[in-house]
């Protein structure tokens, strides 16, 4: 993607917060409705949760990479990780991020403006969607400079493969400048982090993907919906305690990884994210 793909990505962005204002739709996918982004809301946060629970017990602090309007900032903050700073291209979101949670710059993720080891965590959850593999990875490395050896780091990012499927099925939405193609698998695992970022699990959200369609018409039927996303998400999380979920098509998969303490001996690779790739 050229710079002005990016500044056309920023200025949709920007469009479309005005248009929304600072909700969850306005982040979350404007196609669907508030009760079905309310449970991807609820699947993202119980994802953050499994990243950082572990560390909750110190105080931790913590870049929100593509924080919106801080849609997450509030859980985070519940888990310790404060204090906590938001980056986003958008002044619109910094600044209403910056009213309610924290510090937030206006930066670009592939340029972060942080001091070298002053950052103990991070999490990107649909931040590095709009930009193509290399510059994600550039922008890895960017946010590997900032962290302090043994922080974590979560990524959550849509799915290439779906995406793929979804623009096949529904022709209009080859159209949407923010439908973008996420990541495969390959490219998820094995090229965006760092090679010397320890994996410490991965997952995706394969069961609410598929009750996404029931999902749609049962929306309006409070007591039948509930049932079905709690049964979804009840699902998943079994799914990834038996390290399975990340096989099947989802709309999302996460990863969460560790900054080694110490970097890996000269003319070793290190623990390569790589290593957990599926290449079925």
């Amino acid at each position: 993607m050229n710079d002005n793909g990016e500044r056309t990505i920023r200025e949709d962005w920007q469009d479309r917060q005005r248009r929304e204002g600072n909700v969850p739709r306005a982040v979350l996918m404007k196609g669907l409705h508030d009760s079905i982004n309310a449970v991807i809301d609820r699947w993202h946060r119980s994802v953050l949760a499994r990243a950082f629970a572990p560390v909750s017990s110190c105080a931790t602090s913590c870049l929100d990479l593509g924080c919106g309007y801080g849609r997450l900032a509030d859980s985070a903050r519940e888990l310790g990780l404060d204090p906590l700073f938001g980056l986003d291209f958008s002044k619109a979101f910094c600044s209403e991020f910056s009213r309610n949670h924290g510090p937030a710059v206006c930066a670009s993720v592939t340029g972060l403006p942080f001091k070298p080891g002053s950052l103990n965590g991070a999490y990107a959850i649909t931040a590095l969607m709009y930009l193509p593999t290399d510059r994600a990875a550039e922008a890895m490395g960017q946010l590997d400079r900032c962290l302090h050896p043994g922080s974590r780091v979560l990524l959550l990012e849509p799915s290439r493969e779906f995406n793929a499927l979804a623009r096949r099925l529904f022709p209009g939405k080859r159209d949407e400048t923010l439908a973008v193609p996420g990541f495969s698998k390959g490219e998820f695992f094995g090229t965006l982090p760092p090679d010397h970022w320890s994996p410490i699990a991965r997952g995706a959200c394969p069961c609410l993907t598929l009750a996404l369609p029931a999902m749609m018409v049962l929306q309006r039927l409070s007591l039948p919906f509930r049932w079905l996303a709690a049964a979804a998400l009840a699902l998943d999380r079994l799914f990834v305690r038996f390290h399975v979920s990340h096989w099947f098509l989802a709309m999302y998969r996460w990863a969460i990884y560790e900054k080694p303490n110490s970097p890996p001996p000269v003319g070793t690779e290190g623990p390569r994210v790589g290593q957990l790739r599926d290449n079925r």
